[in-house]
């Protein structure tokens, strides 16, 4: 198993509402279809440069984000309990690093 781990902070309750809002339908989509357990969303922060006329304004990403979520389907509430111990136990190590 892999576990890819980021620790994000934004001052931002605006962003991280929204964030949590499209992070769960998109989880819930994932549920929701046959077969289909993993997917990922990325989201880029744009800074927007003026152009000379006549060119149009650029657009540079100066971060790029990438949410990868894999849905797991348990047997029962051990197997649950078992994973979130795991995973527990693989995101304190890198937090602590």
């Amino acid at each position: 198993m892999v576990y890819n781990f980021y620790q994000v902070r934004a001052a931002s309750d605006e962003l991280d509402r929204l964030l949590k809002k499209e992070v769960r339908a998109f989880r819930d989509e994932l549920r929701s279809s046959d077969g289909l357990v993993n997917g990922q969303i990325s989201l880029e922060f744009y800074q927007k440069k003026r152009a000379h006329w006549p060119f149009p304004a650029e657009c540079i990403p100066w971060e790029i984000w990438i949410i990868k979520i894999n849905v797991v389907t348990l047997p029962n509430e051990h197997g649950m309990l078992s994973e979130v111990y795991s995973t527990a136990e693989i995101l304190k190590i890198t937090v602590l690093k």
